[in-house]
This record gives structure tokens, sequence and C-alpha cells, in this order.
């Protein structure tokens, strides 16, 4: 268990500031710094960082906090795992539970990739495919850097090496680096060049590997214990920093154009690995950005993949622009023409709208009725969750295109919208003032200080007064489990009962959060007096509910004696809470 002292000297040393400039483009401010904030859309710096308090917030969505908390938010990790990779930078050990069994995979993938990449440097073949790879303007820095191998002839080779290392041949199967044939193992990957895939914590999962002689050009690992081709992603843990710094990320199809792009200063770019985009690669893109560049081939399939991406895309609430390449894929534009051309195609991106009404336009004789009919209904499907400006823009340029007048189409924008599918958002359904979290944090606060008052809080708010329900919980948790085994509070001791629940990671967070506040760190007595006061005042919240409620319900409302009733249980409830 990670003690709260750990933590608190985790905090010390991590430099919010250096943390924080990882990801966000920071300015001095006077003591402070300020930069676009990287947890929502912001085009006015709300983000600062106070190096004297060190920690990060911003005063706009309201989120930050220490050097834990923010490396969680920033990269959708654990609490754990976020103290556990801070802790590593600083050198701090922490004692860890035992090895999951998925590590030891990873470990064997890692000795892997050790391998390939020496065969290649030191062997007879390794020289023809660096030859290769040069042609390709592939130097030894980023053979180096994206550490890039070749697999041998032999079909042991890697098997003969791993066996001597003692890893077990459960553990082998699972890597997914081996076949079986015949009660023998066999390496997957023979005479290929060896691109590592590694997830967002930087822990290699698998591999493609790219044959120079076989009609397979790529291969990718099989599925396993550790590698899903489906829900990974090309290069996502070196350009995790730079997606979050930029909020946007670069959509490739190869492992070249990753190189490459990379190479010229694009470093926030991933790659689909050559397959289609899935459900679980979107997923995890949009946890990260909700603005998707594609940087497809410029050929025509390069084109179709980019239209199934954009369909599989459409209603998520996205930002998506496409990059025009005109024929060529990525590697080779930047080959051929340069990082300066390269990199002025980012300042004429293409919307994903007039992407594809220009694809579907460019293989139609509009001057042929069928393919007026089927243009209407590919306009028609592309703009199911567009807003109004943009469907009647595209309207206007059909209407041009065929050479009609809008108002004859317009009964393509009358037909029936499909909703847009949200994802839903954690948020309160009322907007309750924040003087009463403050209080039911106070309440908390005061109930871990004594164990008297604990249960005279507890018994006075019971399930019917609550603000926040993480709050509830750790007060739940507080009497029911720990104050039945203690009669003094200690944090170490809660935070092991905290880390048995099922939701421990959000209520450790909201525990650590909590008892950073100056409220709990200082010697400071609540006397009875003071509980009754905090008592009385939360108590009103039930109150308050009911007064945002009825505000909702007089917007709602249409029947007019209807709404009367309600106005007047409006008027009463406000007299209520000035008395």
């Amino acid at each position: 268990m990670i003690t709260k002292n750990i933590i608190d000297e985790i905090n010390e040393k991590t430099s919010i500031v250096e943390l924080v400039s990882e990801y966000v483009k920071l300015d001095k401010k006077g003591k402070n710094y300020v930069g676009l904030c990287p947890f929502h859309d912001d085009t006015n710096p709300s983000f600062s960082v106070s190096p004297e308090k060190n920690i990060a917030k911003c005063f706009s969505c309201g989120v930050g906090g220490g050097p834990i908390k923010f490396y969680q938010e920033i990269n959708h990790v654990s609490f754990e795992e976020a103290t556990r990779k801070l802790a590593e930078r600083l050198g701090i050990k922490l004692k860890t539970a035992a090895t999951k069994p998925s590590l030891i995979e990873h470990k064997v993938l890692e000795v892997a990739v050790n391998f390939y990449h020496y065969y290649l440097l030191n062997s007879k073949s390794g020289e023809e495919i660096i030859s290769y790879l040069a042609k390709r303007k592939i130097t030894k820095k980023e053979i180096a850097e994206f550490k890039l191998g070749f697999s041998p002839f032999e079909r042991t080779a890697l098997y003969d090496l791993l066996v001597k290392k003692d890893y077990s041949k459960e553990v082998l199967e699972n890597s997914g680096l081996f076949r079986k044939a015949d009660n023998n193992y066999y390496d997957f990957f023979n005479e290929r060049i060896m691109f590592p895939i590694d997830d967002e914590n930087g822990n290699v999962i698998g591999f493609s590997g790219r044959s120079l002689k076989e009609k397979a050009k790529y291969i990718n690992s099989k599925d396993s214990f550790v590698f899903s081709k489906n829900k990974s992603l090309y290069n996502l843990s070196k350009a995790l920093p730079f997606i979050k710094r930029e909020n946007k990320v670069v959509i490739f199809e190869g492992f070249f154009d990753v190189i490459s792009a990379f190479k010229v200063g694009i470093k926030n770019a991933v790659a689909t690995m050559g397959t289609a985009l899935t459900n679980e690669q979107i997923t995890l893109i949009t946890k990260l950005t909700k603005h998707l560049i594609f940087a497809y081939d410029g050929d025509l399939a390069g084109k179709e993949a980019t239209i199934n991406a954009l369909r599989l895309l459409r209603g998520k609430n996205l930002k998506i622009d496409i990059l025009p390449l005109n024929e060529l894929d990525p590697d080779e534009f930047i080959n051929k023409k340069g990082k300066e051309a390269f990199l002025k195609l980012f300042n004429n991106l293409v919307d994903e709208y007039h992407f594809q009404y220009q694809y579907y336009k460019s293989s139609l004789n509009l001057a042929n009725m069928n393919d007026v009919s089927l243009l209407k209904d590919y306009l028609k499907e592309i703009l199911t969750f567009a807003n109004k400006e943009v469907r009647e823009i595209y309207l206007a340029k059909l209407a041009e295109d065929l050479n009609v007048s809008v108002h004859s189409l317009s009964h393509l924008m009358r037909e029936r919208r499909v909703t847009p599918v949200i994802e839903k958002v954690k948020k309160p359904v009322l907007k309750i003032p924040e003087s009463f979290y403050n209080a039911e944090i106070i309440l908390l606060i005061i109930m871990l200080k004594n164990k008297e008052k604990a249960k005279q809080i507890d018994q006075t708010l019971g399930s019917i007064y609550v603000c926040d329900m993480t709050i509830y919980k750790l007060r739940t948790i507080l009497m029911i489990k720990y104050y039945n085994l203690y009669d003094e509070f200690e944090e170490n001791k809660f935070l092991e009962i905290l880390a048995g629940e099922t939701d421990s990671e959000e209520l450790i967070a909201a525990f650590t959060t909590i008892i950073s506040q100056i409220e709990y760190s200082s010697k400071f007595i609540y006397n009875d007096e003071d509980v009754l006061k905090h008592l009385e005042f939360f108590k009103s919240i039930n109150d308050e509910k009911e007064y945002q409620q009825i505000l909702k319900d007089i917007m709602k409302e249409t029947e007019s004696y209807q709404k009367t009733v309600l106005v007047e249980k409006q008027r009463v409830l406000k007299l209520k809470k000035r008395n």
C-alpha cells in the first residue's frame, strides 16, 4: 500500500511547472505560469500553475491539483499508476503487490525487441535491411529511436534464446511470439523488418513485421494475452505527451508514415497499423483528444479508408480534418517534396464534410439523373449529424452544382435527422451552489478528527442529506468499516480500507484531495457550536435541491395553471431560504 508520507514526498519533489510543461505551453505571468487548459476546449489561457504551492488548476473547468492528480488526469490513469510513474522519475522505490502475470509477457517482449534490434545492427542480413531503410531515408538515428529490428531466417532463434533465460512455455505462448506445430515451438516472425508496438504506458505488447520477399507484406502479432490488433495504435506512448500538449492527433495508416512525420516534427502521430480504423481504437484516441487529423494515403484506397473511418466517427461530437495528400502516401510526400511542403499541408486541412462531398461527387456524372439521386442520398448521409449552418452551406453547394434553386432541394433538409450520439458526461443534474460541497467536506474533516463528533454528524445526516456521492461513500466507509475497528483516525489504515473497495481509485483520489486541504492539516479544533452551525446549513441542501428542481420544471412547463403553482412554490422556498 502506498503511504501518505510517500504520496506527500512525490508531490513535494515533483516540480509542477516542469511536469505541466511536458503537456502545455506555459507563459510566465507574475509569480505563476499560465497556458491553455488541456482538459477542455480553451481559447483564453485559463490554466494556472503555481510554483509556490506546487499545484495547477483551470479556473474555467476546475480540473487540476498537485503533481499526482495532474498526471492522473492528463494521462487517464489510476491514482496508483500516476503515483508509481512519478515515483520512478524521482527514483523513489515503492512497495508494490506481487507482479501481475501480464508483466512477465511484457518482459519477454522487451527481450525480443532488443534481440531483433541487435540482429539488425550486427548481422549480414541486417546490413541489407539497413541499406533498404537508408533508401527510404530512415537513418540509424530513427532505427535506434523506434527500436526497429530484423527477425532471423532461423526458425527457432528467438525461442532458443528465451528458453535459455528460463521463461516457461506458458509465458512464451502468451507472448504471441511463437506458433506451435507437432508439439514444437517456432518463431512467428522470420526475415521481417520488426516494428515494436507498445501501449500508452510504454509496455511492449506486440510487433508488426514487414517482409521484402513475401506476398503478405505485413503481418502483425497474433492476438494474445497482451496484444489485440483492434485495440492497438503504433507509436502511442511516444505520441502521448504531444497529443495532450497540442490537443490533437494525426492518424496515419503505416509505420513508415509515422517515422517520417516524426522526423520532420509531427510528433503527435499514431498509425492504425495498415488496418481499418476500429471502434476500440476510436475509444482509445477520443479519451486523449477530440481533434482528429487523418493523414491516410492520397490514392483511391487511402481515400476509401478515410471515408470508412469518417462513417464510424459520425455523431461522436469530434473535430475532424483530413490532410490533402493528392495521390501520394505521407512517407512518399515527405521524401519527394520535403519537410516544408509537408508541414504546409497542415495550413490547408480539409474538413470532414468537404472531403466526403468532393469524394462522392468526383465519382459521379451529374448529367445523369441516377447519379444525381445518388449524390443527394450521399449528402443526406454526410449531414446526418451536422449543425444547421453546415447543412445550409452544403445545400447551397449542391444547388450550385446541379444548377437548381436551393428551395427545390429544401425537402432534403426537412427529412428527419438522427439525434447525435453524445457520450454521457458525469455532472450534477441540478446546479447546487459550491457552498454546500464545501460544507460537506468540512463536516467529513470534522468526522476524521473526532470519532464522537463523527457519530453525531452521521446520525444527523444519514442518507437523507447528501451533496456529493463520493464524499457520502467516504463518510459511510469511515463509520461502518473504520470506526468499528479503531478509535483514533490514521490515514494509512483508512487508505488500506479504501484500497479494498470496488471504486478504490475514485475514493482514494477524493480522500487525498480532502486531506490536502488546510482545514484538515491545521490544528484548529471544531467545537460543538461549529459542528451545529455546519450541520444546520448543510441540512438546507434538500430545500436547495427542491428549489433548483422547481426552476427546471418552470422552464419546461407550458400549461399556465401548473406554471402558476410552481412559481408560488418557488416563492415560498425563496422566503424560507432567506430566513
